[in-house]
């Protein structure tokens, strides 16, 4: 008897430890929804405003990203220099102005001003002598030895001071002193005045009241920003991918505002040193930026047909990229190489991806983060 309850004691036992695997299973996951599957309830899909439909081929422009500054070309830029040597007594202006053409920038004075003009008004004051000197010894002239001689040496002297009379003229004119002014009246100017040779801002002002300047020292910097341009450094190896008239779209780092231009002109050398060329832009809308204001571009290159989603479809995890496919009531994960972006597209690929399969095009970071819970 003692052995009967012992054996049905251990029947009991045996029955206990075989029922706790089944009720453990009771609470797993049915077998019919597959590892990394995510499913979405209805009302979770449209919370998400999640959309489905599939990759499409589409035409993407690939970019070349590069770097430049603000520009103008060499003839916009001029240099103002004071003509003779002088004392800056006046000067009107200063950096950052707009001035018009001839409109005055300073006042240079020097005594070699006044012996100048004086020089001219004697060398001009003795050619009606020597013209009739020398066509009174002209008459004269004859088989004469001595009459021939004398008129020879008058013709000399008037060729001589006509010769210094054009050439005094022509330093005043240089000068920018009106010769005719100064012939009619004879008053005598100790100063000129500088003006400005082209309208434009004026970018550099290298000068003082007082300071004594020769022709060679610059006094002022101008330059006409109606040409501004972008000036851009392209490597030399990615050269042959540029092509005048590509569009190209251009922003001052850390804002968003954008301009837009177009290959205007591509460098003929290369910058052994930095293996870059310069590729001239010009812009669609001259923006109001100073000269040298670095800007970030992308030029758009080749434009290929492929395989595209929007931006919305995508979820990056690190270095890594994901679609969502639909996958009966729910949704699984593809990995895809990202390729070139162009009006909120991506390029995608993956053996996976077929033009039929059902995406996730939109959403797909909040069915990623269901997926984590």
């Amino acid at each position: 008897m003692k052995n009967v309850w012992l054996l049905l004691s251990f029947v009991s036992l045996m029955g206990c430890q075989a029922e706790q695997p089944a009720e453990a299973g009771s609470q797993e996951t049915p077998a019919s929804n597959e590892v990394g599957q995510v499913i979405l309830s209805p009302e979770q899909l449209a919370s998400a405003a999640v959309e489905i439909g599939q990759a499409e081929m589409r035409e993407i422009g690939g970019y070349l990203s590069c770097s430049g500054m603000i520009d103008v070309p060499p003839a916009s830029r001029q240099s103002v220099h004071s003509p003779v040597a002088g004392f800056v007594s006046a000067i009107n202006k200063l950096p950052g102005q707009r001035v018009s053409r001839g409109e005055r920038l300073a006042v240079v004075s020097h005594p070699n001003l006044v012996r100048l003009q004086r020089s001219w008004l004697e060398a001009r004051a003795q050619l009606p002598f020597l013209e009739k000197d020398e066509a009174r010894k002209a008459s004269l002239a004859g088989s004469d030895a001595a009459s021939r001689r004398d008129y020879e040496q008058a013709l000399s002297e008037l060729q001589l001071a006509q010769a210094r009379e054009k050439g005094l003229r022509a330093e005043l004119k240089l000068i920018g002193l009106d010769v005719d002014a100064l012939a009619k009246s004879g008053e005598i100017q100790s100063q000129i005045s500088l003006s400005a040779p082209k309208s434009g801002y004026l970018t550099q002002v290298a000068v003082q009241p007082g300071q004594l300047v020769q022709p060679e020292d610059l006094l002022f910097e101008l330059v006409d920003k109606s040409h501004l341009h972008l000036e851009l450094e392209v490597f030399a190896k990615d050269l042959h991918r540029v092509k005048v008239g590509q569009p190209v779209v251009a922003k001052v780092p850390g804002t968003s505002q954008e301009w837009k231009g177009r290959v205007h002109l591509l460098g003929q050398s290369v910058d052994m040193a930095k293996k870059t060329a310069r590729v001239h832009v010009h812009f669609d809308e001259v923006p109001e930026l100073a000269l040298g204001t670095f800007l970030f571009a992308e030029i758009q290159t080749d434009r290929r047909t492929v395989m595209a989603v929007p931006e919305q479809a995508v979820v990056r995890t690190g270095e890594q990229a994901f679609v969502f496919a639909k996958n009966g009531e729910g949704f699984r994960k593809i990995e895809v190489a990202l390729g070139q972006s162009d009006n909120g597209y991506l390029e995608v690929s993956s053996p996976e991806l077929k033009p039929s399969l059902s995406l996730a095009l939109s959403g797909a970071y909040y069915i990623n983060g269901s997926a984590a819970e």
